[in-house]
């Protein structure tokens, strides 16, 4: 293990260990006192620590408020509040064949577009806690604020730094700093401009312009470097250096789905690297000049977003070869006010007005576990501890027991669309509404509830389709049930590699699989299971009720990281309150 994991295991006792064998699936023990990104450390005793501010007054600025971090000495089990010292170096990173810690904080002094930033290098031999630190300025560095996030690579003995720089046009240029010293000096590294996101079908606009933001870097198993991006587009965008970071390969397209969201390798002491990420694509850009109320000039050009509605759930997954397959893609997370109504103001209004799940930071911990920092404002951002070893399962079920806890269901209420320079609650959020409803089973038996699915023609929603995604261990081949339901009109029935919001119209594009139960498939007021057989290399799916084969459906396009989701939408495209119902999912 690494020496900091040690540390951790040797503050817990028998009981905290014993309680450890009880996590699996990702437990949330805790809200941090900042969004993620950067603010989780350990300390030299193995004591944990999440830095961030409380009693703020101004939205986003820490030292508007109170410095405080919450610690936990017993691997991340339980935690308790602290206030730090104004000048507490904070959350830092131990070089590891030094034992010093490093970390680089940014300072943009005008605004962020065009504007010259200066980094700052602080050290210490202390780590998190340190009132004097050595501080050290990394000159001539244009670069956004509180991107830094440095990577010591054991193998290269070199130091990392990925970042960005903001033209005044708007424009996000991809920066690495190297250190070959241990952090005394730096060299800067360009990379060419990813392009930009161009709009066509089926989208009406353009999106924030986001061509190359918020990147991250790891090394990969007896591999190469390799840095991940966030970008507009449709796919997060990466690059690799095999020649230990002197020189990198052009950012290019990967395999992930991710769309203005940041991802985050973890790369475990046995070699493995998790990837987090938000595996979800947004509903497709609307007409900004034809919405009310009026969107702003600078939203509509693409300097900023009308509307984040892919941001609810996150994702991890597992490769142990380098790279080349990742197991899991599993949801970490879901928004636990993905369906409020209130959604743009609950939480807090001085923290982040981007209440999302979206941005990650995570350390690996003792005995197989993983603790994650995940989200924004207080309303939406946990720390999590799951298992590695739940990413391995292959196998799920969901009686909805506990309600839509596991599934995502919600549509949007017309309303306010907010960039950055609105004022208000919400930055860029409309407000939720489930779209799916818990019903009596409609053929009068087990007193439990089931999900009804309907159209709702309520001219406030933005639209009126009911509609879920379910997630389950990604694989190229499986065999789903559903127990289903008709008394009217059916259901579109697809599976996909990626979340798609439920009551998006074009989900079935996008999907790999698709088909229509409708009459010809489902019997009318009757409850069955229907049967789904895929295969992605044979890119056939096939679809059976009793062992009775009603049709099959070819696969739309490749799926190189394997299906995860099953996505429902209802058919019905007028008033119908009858609909269909579902009352048991399974993966096998």
């Amino acid at each position: 293990m690494f020496s900091y994991i040690e540390k951790i295991a040797s503050l817990m006792s028998e009981a905290d260990k014993n309680e450890y064998k009880r996590i699996f699936e990702p437990r949330v023990v805790a809200v941090p006192p900042a969004d993620s990104r950067r603010d989780v450390c350990v300390c030299a005793d193995g004591e944990i620590r999440a830095y961030g501010a409380r009693d703020k007054k101004v939205p986003f600025i820490d030292e508007s408020g109170v410095r405080t971090y919450i610690a936990s000495r017993d691997g991340g089990l339980s935690w308790k509040e602290y206030v730090a010292d104004p000048d507490d170096i904070g959350a830092c990173v131990k070089i590891p064949w030094t034992g010093r810690y490093i970390t680089i904080k940014g300072r943009i002094e005008d605004d962020q577009y065009g504007a010259r930033g200066k980094g700052s290098r602080y050290f210490s031999d202390i780590g998190p806690g340190d009132t004097d630190p050595e501080v050290a300025l990394i000159p001539d560095i244009k670069i956004s604020l509180d991107n830094f996030q440095p990577y010591c690579d054991v193998v290269s003995r070199k130091i990392f730094c990925p970042a960005y720089h903001i033209d005044m046009n708007g424009g996000y240029h991809l920066k690495m700093l190297v250190s070959e010293d241990d952090g005394v000096s730096f060299k800067c590294i360009e990379f060419p401009e990813i392009p930009r996101f161009e709009m066509k079908w089926p989208h009406k606009s353009i999106r924030w312009e986001n061509n190359g933001a918020e990147p991250s870097v790891t090394r990969l198993k007896n591999g190469p470097l390799w840095m991940i991006i966030r970008t507009s587009h449709d796919y997060m965008y990466e690059s690799f250096s095999y020649d230990n970071g002197e020189t990198w390969s052009a950012p290019a397209p990967s395999r992930f789905h991710l769309t203005l969201t940041t991802p985050y390798p973890l790369t475990l002491s046995d070699g493995r690297t998790i990837l987090f990420w938000n595996n979800t694509q947004p509903l497709p850009e609307f007409d900004k000049d034809e919405y009310l109320p009026p969107i702003e000039n600078g939203t509509k050009l693409g300097f900023g977003e009308d509307v984040f509605t892919n941001r609810d759930v996150s994702h991890c997954a597992i490769t142990e070869d380098g790279g080349k397959s990742f197991i899991g893609c599993r949801e970490l997370i879901r928004s636990p006010i993905r369906n409020s109504v209130y959604y743009r103001a609950v939480g807090d209004e001085y923290s982040s007005n981007d209440k999302s799940v979206h941005q990650f930071q995570a350390i690996e911990l003792p005995y197989g576990k993983v603790l994650v920092s995940v989200g924004q404002n207080t309303a939406s951002r946990k720390l999590v501890i799951f298992d590695v070893n739940w990413l391995y399962e292959k196998e799920c079920r969901e009686t909805f027991r506990k309600g839509l806890e596991n599934v995502t269901t919600h549509g949007f209420i017309r309303g306010y669309c907010e960039s950055h320079k609105n004022e208000g609650p919400g930055h860029c959020q409309w407000n939720r509404v489930s779209t799916v409803y818990p019903m009596p089973d409609p053929a009068g038996g087990a007193r439990r509830e089931v999900q009804q699915f309907v159209y709702n023609d309520d001219p406030r929603l933005i639209s009126g389709l009911s509609g879920m995604t379910w997630n389950y261990p990604a694989s190229d081949t499986g065999h789903i049930e559903l127990e289903v339901y008709r008394a009217k009109a059916g259901l579109r029935i697809s599976l996909c590699d990626m979340w798609i919001n439920p009551t998006d119209d074009t989900a079935y594009h996008f999907a790999k699989f698709t088909f229509e139960a409708n009459e010809s498939v489902l019997p009318e007021k009757k409850w069955v299971t229907l049967c789904l057989d895929f295969d992605v290399k044979k890119g056939l799916l096939e679809y059976s009720i009793d062992g009775n084969k009603l049709g099959e459906s070819k696969l739309q396009s490749e799926a190189p990281i394997g299906l995860s989701y099953l996505h429902l939408q209802t058919l019905a495209r007028e008033r119908d309150f009858e609909g269909s119902f579902i009352r048991e999912l399974k993966k096998l």
